[in-house]
């Protein structure tokens, strides 16, 4: 084998050094030994430690020396060293061991094997590396089967070399190997197989040690490399899954992960051998496993180093469902570990496993287990993920866990209103269309006592009303009707019909009322009574929406229709609204800003202004601040513009900052500064 990164070789005196000592007037022995190489025409010097070479003489003592003893004993050193060169094996262990005379003599593989040995027995480690560096050409190609267990003694007995020297070992050893099985004796071949596993052991364990370099990529990408494609190749599975964990986990470790971590090739080479433990681990036989708990306690260790940076890259769901399939049953704080670390969830390659793992391993659980419990606050993050994602089987199956918690003991664990506005959306956002589902949610959340915002039944029904058609709100409205029909008729069997709601009701009104379809909407609230729902404040706005939208598409903006008979028809219908709200105690702001639309709309912006100032006079009487949104100012103040009423704009513009607000938004008083000005011009 040709030297590897480098050719050295140490330069070291006899014994006789104390001689010259003597005669240069020192009394001290000097017991160092150095690392130098030195040119010597065709053979390189190596001889046992114990004494120093000439520059670290020089470096070390310079200062104790005088400067004519110092001179005379260099040059008396240097003759020791030329002397030597005639030397042969004696008992002071020097070798001749040029390399151009090792490559040929037949004797030089076997004394560059016993110069190693020596060097170890001796306990003289950094000397038998040096003499590695200098083995002879060819090498791999020697059919000497004890070569190898050179190669290991000296990568297991050198635990203070740097990780490129455990590498070019490695190396060499690796080269050997791939010979060796064309020649080695069957008798022997197990033998080899083991060393080769140990040293690979080791070589692992060196690669967990090593820190950082300035261009580690192409070398540690090489030795990992080889370590994965000799794993892979390992016909024992016991083994096999042994060494996967360790280099595994080696590259997690605080040395090395900053470099690998740094590196896209190095990141690559870590998921391959990820990849290649799990396409490995599904296919063992789970008797095998249970065979052998040491893999899977050393798997477990593995998945115990997760964090969130580390899992970012890296498939440590993937590994615990092949070893949950596997018979494996992993710890509460390891597995939640593992799924909090997901976040924020944006695979659903991901989130999928990770919900099936949980809703399996809940379910598996003995009695005296901990449950595996999600934090409220990550089930709403998961299901938020998924809803936009339209993802409504795994809604299901977060839906199916959170009531097995709920099952096993712990009833404060209740769903949150975001999970339930969540499922809704992904139900109704389906493209199954699974709007049985969505009336099922808004029942489950009136029984929570839970009250569904404006904003969110305003969003669930404009998903429902697709393509600006009522054929998808008027088959929601023959579902909801005939699915309470069916729970009226089955009271005692759960599974039969889903309760019409008052939500359920609002979202199909508030699709109706968006298409301007008051008729429909209003059909629809006429059969409250029959589906046994009460209509509640955003009945009444929706409606009061669905005839502001029927009238605004009938009426061009700017013009007066109030004395038209179905105009006026329509005006009666909001009153009657109106007071039918007040009625049953709703007064509030949203429901005011949508009967004072209605009254713009027709041209009867007198009474939507009255209506404001007896309002923002009551509030002042009452020392309280008057329920009128932004909106409604600046629906009157915009309809007096209109008309040319300059004067009462400003004037509601006042009374909009009387009330509380700063001003009429900007895009409203930019439009009412241009009408300013074109009637200053017309007039």
């Amino acid at each position: 084998m040709a030297p590897i990164s480098r050719v050295a070789s140490r330069k070291v005196l006899s014994s006789q050094l104390g001689r010259w000592q003597n005669v240069c007037g020192l009394s001290t022995m000097v017991r160092t030994a150095s690392h130098e190489q030195k040119d010597t025409g065709s053979s390189l010097i190596v001889a046992r430690p114990n004494i120093s070479n000439i520059s670290q003489f020089k470096e070390c003592h310079a200062r104790e020396i005088k400067k004519d003893a110092k001179t005379e004993l260099i040059k008396a050193l240097q003759n020791i060293l030329d002397v030597q060169k005639s030397l042969s094996i004696d008992d002071n262990g020097v070798w001749p061991m040029g390399v151009d005379e090792l490559s040929d003599h037949p004797q030089s593989v076997s004394s560059w094997k016993d110069s190693v040995g020596k060097a170890i027995n001796s306990g003289y480690i950094q000397q038998a590396i040096d003499i590695f560096y200098s083995s002879p050409k060819g090498i791999e190609s020697s059919n000497d089967i004890t070569i190898y267990d050179t190669y290991r003694n000296l990568i297991f007995r050198t635990n203070a070399f740097d990780t490129e020297t455990a590498f070019d070992i490695f190396d060499a050893s690796e080269d050997f190997y791939e010979n060796a099985l064309d020649f080695v004796h069957e008798t022997y071949l197990s033998t080899l197989v083991n060393h080769r596993q140990q040293i690979i052991k080791k070589i692992i364990k060196v690669i967990s040690q090593a820190t950082p370099r300035s261009d580690p990529n192409s070398r540690l990408g090489q030795m990992l490399s080889y370590i994965s494609t000799a794993i892979q190749c390992t016909t024992e599975p016991s083994l096999q899954h042994e060494l996967y964990p360790l280099i595994m986990s080696a590259l997690l470790k605080k040395p090395v992960v900053s470099t690998v971590t740094r590196s896209v090739k190095l990141k690559e080479i870590e998921k391959e051998i990820w990849d290649s433990a799990i396409h490995s681990l599904k296919m063992i036989d789970c008797n095998f496993v249970a065979e052998n708990p040491r893999i899977l306690e050393l798997y477990n260790v593995l998945l115990s180093q997760s964090s969130y940076r580390k899992q970012k890259s890296l498939p440590f769901v993937f590994l615990m469902n092949a070893l949950l399939d596997k018979g494996h049953i992993p710890s509460a704080s390891v597995f939640l570990k593992i799924v909090q670390n997901e976040y924020p969830y944006e695979s659903v390659l991901i989130t999928r496993p990770i919900l099936t793992t949980l809703l399996r391993l809940q379910k598996k659980k003995s009695a005296s287990m901990p449950d595996y419990i999600l934090d409220l606050g990550t089930v709403e993050h998961l299901s938020c993920v998924l809803s936009r994602k339209g993802n409504s089987s795994e809604l299901i199956q977060l839906w199916e866990y959170v009531q097995e918690i709920q099952n096993a003991g712990n009833p404060h664990y209740h769903p949150t209103i975001g999970l339930y506005e969540n499922l809704a959306r992904a139900f109704v956002s389906s493209k199954r269309r699974e709007d049985v589902l969505v009336f099922g949610v808004l029942a489950t959340m009136e029984d929570q006592g839970h009250q569904p915002s404006y904003i969110f039944l305003k969003g669930l029904s404009q998903a429902m009303r697709t393509r600006s058609t009522v054929s998808r709100l008027d088959k929601a409205s023959h579902i909801l009707r005939n699915s309470h029909e069916a729970y009226t008729n089955s009271r005692n069997n759960e599974n039969l019909g889903i309760r019409a709601s008052t939500s359920a009701l609002n979202t199909i009104i508030s699709g109706y009322a968006d298409l301007g379809r008051f008729d429909k909407a209003y059909s629809l609230y006429t059969s409250f009574t029959d589906l046994d729902c009460e209509p509640d404040e955003y009945t009444f706005i929706f409606l009061l929406d669905a005839l502001h939208m029927n009238l605004s598409t009938a009426i061009p903006s700017g013009y007066s229709f109030e004395n038209h008979d179905w105009v006026k028809s329509q005006v009666e219908t909001a009153d009657i609204l109106l007071q039918e709200s007040t009625y049953r105690g709703f007064q509030s702001g949203l429901l005011l800003e949508k009967y004072v639309s209605i009254s713009c709309v027709v041209g009867n912006i007198d009474k939507a202004r009255n209506i404001v100032v007896d309002m923002v006079l009551d509030a002042e009487r009452n020392g309280q601040i008057p329920d009128i949104t932004l909106e409604t100012f600046s629906r009157v103040s915009l309809s007096y513009a209109l008309s040319g009423d300059m004067q009462r704009a400003d004037e509601m513009r006042n009374i909009c900052i009387v009330s509380g607000y700063e001003s009429l938004p900007t895009y409203v008083e930019k439009r009412i500064r241009r009408l300013k000005q074109k009637t200053q011009h017309q007039s």
